[in-house]
């Protein structure tokens, strides 16, 4: 389970649900089959697994069974969704600066490193990383995704982007072979060059794109928020217990069910500390509990590679009937309808 540890912030999340909202997918649907709260959130440096985050996307995808919704919601893309990060970018100089403040802060939006920007000769590329990330489904949503706001974004940033700034884009999965005209992607990305099965998803720009300014930007503000974003690190860093607590979860849970009391223990707390803790980010230990065993059930039941009675005895469960009846509490579907539910695929 790669990257089980990392976590993405819950505004990427919410702009996306509130792009969702507005396709007229049933978010609440959504968030109850992937174990969130439209409470957590709210919370203001709450953020949610990698796992989580694919999870909303394989749910979005099949509900629409728009398996081209990654394209289409990154088109939406605003930069408000990144938060303190968006007016650092909206106030650097060029676009240079810019890129450099996006590695420098991107933190703030995720804390793990998938992006990189790679500059040769005649070209500077966005890149989205896959490695150590499985080449199912939920990736391919999660790419187009990410390369698709990154033109937005960039548009959004310097003005009208013409085809001789933004020259080609690849993917890393094979062309779909449903959409042979690519009109959605030349709809997206203009008239540029498409290639398909590369090791990576990248968006390859003219270096022309690095001394372009950005439009209003205001030096004045790009010191305020850069002393935000660095205050915010550092808050997230020391204040976020509930994901230390998610974290200390997944390492105890192997077929016994961690206490508050052992978790406690483990950071150094005594349980009434851990859960006034807690009760300051609006959540409990046994909601993270709860979300973590859901997300691991999820997980494993869509590998296929335990049984049922395997997977209530790794997850706490006394047997496979009490893990069956809470996984159909939790997503309203119980575990054999979970796994012959298919998405879409590319």
């Amino acid at each position: 389970m790669p990257h089980r540890s990392s976590t993405i912030s819950v505004q990427i999340i919410k702009l996306r649900l509130q792009i969702a909202h507005a396709y007229g997918i049933d978010v609440e649907q959504v968030l109850q089959r992937v174990g969130l709260t439209s409470t957590f959130l709210n919370r203001p440096l709450a953020r949610v697994t990698v796992e989580q985050d694919r999870a909303v996307w394989r749910e979005l995808v099949a509900l629409s069974g728009d398996t081209t919704l990654g394209l289409k919601f990154g088109n939406q893309f605003q930069l408000n969704g990144l938060g303190v990060l968006g007016y650092i970018l909206l106030n650097s100089p060029t676009m240079a600066q810019a890129l450099r403040l996006f590695s420098r802060y991107e933190h703030l939006v995720a804390d793990i490193r998938r992006t990189r920007f790679v500059e040769e000769a005649d070209s500077v590329a966005f890149v989205f990383s896959h490695a150590g990330f499985p080449d199912d489904e939920a990736e391919r949503y999660v790419a187009d995704w990410v390369i698709a706001s990154v033109k937005v974004v960039t548009y959004n940033l310097v003005g009208v982007l013409s085809d001789s700034v933004l020259k080609a884009v690849h993917f890393k999965y094979p062309r779909p072979p449903e959409l042979e005209t690519l009109s959605v992607y030349r709809e997206i990305f203009g008239d540029v060059t498409f290639r398909f099965n590369c090791p990576d998803t990248r968006c390859v720009f003219s270096t022309q794109l690095l001394t372009m300014p950005i439009i209003g930007a205001n030096p004045d503000l790009l010191t305020v928020f850069e002393a935000q974003g660095q205050e915010l690190i550092e808050q997230y860093h020391s204040e976020n217990w509930s994901d230390r607590v998610r974290l200390e979860i997944i390492h105890a849970l192997k077929g016994e069910l961690p206490t508050l009391g052992d978790i406690a223990t483990k950071l150094t707390l005594s349980t009434r500390s851990l859960q006034l803790k807690l009760q300051a980010e609006n959540t409990s230990f046994q909601d993270l509990l709860n979300g973590v065993r859901q997300e691991m059930a999820m997980e494993l039941l869509r590998k296929k590679s335990l049984n049922k009675t395997e997977i209530a005895y790794l997850l706490g469960f006394s047997g496979a009937s009490a893990f069956s009846r809470t996984f159909k509490k939790w997503t309203g579907r119980s575990p054999s309808a979970f796994q012959k539910q298919k998405t879409p695929l590319p």
